[in-house]
């Protein structure tokens, strides 16, 4: 009897070395090394709280969309630390998925107005800056050095109220329902804006006015859209899940808010 019970907990323990060797196994991260990058920033929305992020591509363009840049970040006072670590596969090689750059969002959280230093390390480089954040603009100075290339140096702040995006759709029949829409938003309070020219992350407008943004090349035609928008957060998104819902086979709805988080 001692000796069956004995017997049993060894097989036990070694079934659960076993067991932990192979989650140890199933953890460990697949990574490439980080070669050169480039980088922009980007505001974003949270309830009204305006999120600062800094986005990061590598100048490749071979990798599945699907790798990430791993990364490490903190703010200490005036001073923003960027480690861009390398590259995390995804174990999905197999599939057929499309190429194009890795990536990686670095959300730096609610940053006051005033100046930071931004330290950044890509892979093996590193690089120094000066971020200026004001009301309208925040700009951004690097000093040029290899490794990493900077696409902007100032983001234009999309004001509170700003909503724009497309309606994407294959058929000129259903150019009716995208041109609906834009007639509902503004009849729903919507008005045409005009936005000093220069890159607001998202979108652009250029030198004579026109409003630029991605459209996804797969729609056949599309129906653009911006307006200053300070109506009922509820009336829009009404008007938003009627047209997912009711036409989502006749057009596909694009559509972002700077909502100040305030329901009116």
């Amino acid at each position: 009897m001692n000796f069956k019970l004995t017997y049993l907990a060894v097989f036990m323990i070694l079934a659960l070395a076993g067991f932990t060797f192979s989650a140890c196994e199933k953890e460990k991260t697949d990574t490439i090394p980080l070669e050169t990058v480039n980088g922009e920033l980007i505001e974003s929305i949270d309830y009204g709280n305006r999120i600062l992020l800094f986005q990061f591509k590598t100048d490749l363009l071979t990798y599945p969309i699907t790798y990430t840049i791993r990364n490490e970040v903190s703010v200490e006072g005036s001073n923003i630390n960027i480690r861009l670590i390398d590259i995390e596969k995804d174990g999905h090689d197999d599939l057929n998925i499309a190429k194009g750059p890795a990536t990686c969002l670095v959300n730096m959280g609610i940053l006051e107005n005033g100046q930071y230093n931004v330290n950044l390390t890509a892979g093996q480089t590193k690089h120094n800056g000066t971020l200026d954040i004001g009301d309208a603009l925040m700009s951004l100075d690097f000093a040029p050095t290899a490794g990493f290339t900077l696409l902007h140096d100032t983001l234009l702040r999309i004001p509170f109220g700003i909503v724009w995006g497309y309606l994407g759709y294959q058929s000129t029949s259903n150019e009716g329902l995208a041109n609906s829409f834009i007639a509902n938003l503004n009849s729903l309070g919507g008005q045409a804006i005009d936005l000093p020219d220069g890159n607001y992350g998202y979108f652009s407008i250029s030198d004579s006015g026109d409003f630029v943004q991605a459209i996804d090349p797969n729609f056949n035609y599309h129906k653009s859209f911006i307006r200053n928008y300070q109506g009922s957060a509820s009336a829009l998104n009404g008007q938003i899940q009627y047209y997912k819902t009711e036409h989502y086979n006749k057009v596909d709805l694009m559509i972002y808010w700077f909502w100040d988080g305030e329901e009116k």
